[in-house]
């Protein structure tokens, strides 16, 4: 499956652009996992061959993903995804906070997967600074930096945001929290590992998650870095991850291959997917600002496979409809909260309701060509009329 279908004359049938939402699998992903799972399907707990070949290639599978993130093999958990790792980030470092430090700072724009978590721990009677961005979506560094107080164990922001891809000053938080070492740094970084290096050393990063699905891998897949000697998260009761993954039961050896083989194919893909849809996203920029939309997404700092826009007067939803008939899936916000009455992202923002209301995110996975932009912008022209036509 791609980005792009065709039909029996050569033409585009369906033009993918929810790639922030879940990408599409890249064949050789899924013919690794697809071999791993029939070839390496023993429990590798089990002391006999076929046990112990399982155990080989999950532990390889970690080495691999450590060697591509400059990181250590024993800083690597493997997890069911960006959801359960940031759970259990946000979770266990609150567990283990030092009495009397009960304050966290994050974004008003995390993630559902980061908020719902803070959420609990406020009913808890923790306290969370909820930092927001100017109303270009641009998060400032210095007012994260002075959110912090003397009872601040942990601060979370995530690297690029999933609604209007604006890229978070990760490395300038991660340096003016150098002379705070109690002080954890979280960032989920699963929008960005598509388009951005990730600079786990250079910015003091303690935790690090990323989801498989995100970067054309399976679902249920994702790794977490834990910084070595900081104790790894307890998610599931009293017990200690082991054999490099965070959740109890059998490991899913398949999967840790196929997100290892994703992951290295996103890296030697990233330097070509970034200057093709930095090309792409102009061009749908130019186009659809010159059929009356707003641009909501930041122009500067922002990672450029994602770009929200918004036709003022039109709902968010009745566009996405109206586009699906035309073959052209986009989304509105994130998907784990889309039936959500308003965008919390774009609330923070400051934003007049109506552009809120009118908001749909494009999002593009590896196998879109700047050429496609014409096309999308036809099929933009007849969802428009059509929603035109009926008012």
């Amino acid at each position: 499956m791609s980005s792009l279908c065709y039909n029996e004359r050569g033409e585009r049938s369906m033009l993918y652009l929810d790639a922030a939402a879940t990408t599409p699998p890249w064949p050789e992903v899924v013919e690794a996992y697809a071999r791993a799972w029939q070839e390496r399907f023993a429990h590798p707990g089990s002391p006999h061959e076929l046990g112990l070949r399982a155990a080989e290639l999950l532990d390889a599978a970690r080495r691999q993903v450590a060697e591509l993130l400059g990181v250590e093999p024993e800083e690597v958990l493997f997890t069911n995804g960006a959801t359960e790792a940031n759970a259990a980030v946000i979770l266990g470092a609150a567990s283990s906070a030092p009495e009397g430090r009960r304050h966290i700072v994050t974004t008003a724009v995390e993630h559902p997967s980061v908020l719902e978590p803070l959420a609990r721990l406020e009913r808890r009677g923790f306290r969370v600074t909820y930092v927001a961005p100017d109303r270009s979506g641009t998060l400032w560094a210095r007012d994260v930096l002075a959110a912090l107080t003397p009872e601040t164990f942990l601060v979370s922001v995530m690297y690029v945001n999933h609604e209007t891809g604006s890229i978070h000053p990760v490395e300038e938080i991660g340096a003016g929290l150098r002379d705070r070492p109690n002080v954890r740094f979280h960032v989920d970084a699963v929008q960005a590992a598509a388009v951005l290096p990730l600079p786990i050393r250079t910015a003091r990063i303690d935790y690090l998650t990323l989801s498989g699905h995100k970067i054309h891998g399976p679902r249920r897949t994702g790794i977490l870095f834990v910084r070595k000697g900081l104790p790894p998260p307890r998610l599931y009761g009293d017990g200690v991850p082991e054999g490099g993954v965070l959740h109890p039961g059998t490991p899913d050896v398949a999967a840790a291959a196929a997100f290892a083989r994703a992951l290295r194919l996103t890296e030697e893909r990233r330097t070509a997917f970034v200057e093709r849809v930095r090309d792409l996203s102009e061009r749908l920029r130019e186009g659809l600002e010159a059929r009356g939309a707003v641009v909501l997404s930041p122009r500067l700092a922002r990672a450029p496979h994602i770009l929200n826009v918004s036709f003022p007067g039109m709902r968010g939803e009745v566009l996405v409809r109206a586009l699906s008939a035309h073959g052209v899936y986009v989304g509105t916000r994130s998907a784990c909260r889309s039936r959500a009455p308003r965008s919390h992202v774009l609330t923070a923002m400051r934003l007049p309701g109506e552009l809120i209301s009118g908001s749909i995110r494009l999002s593009f996975a590896e196998d879109l060509e700047p050429d496609a932009a014409e096309e999308i912008l036809s099929r933009f022209d007849r969802a428009l009329r059509d929603l035109r036509s009926r008012s």
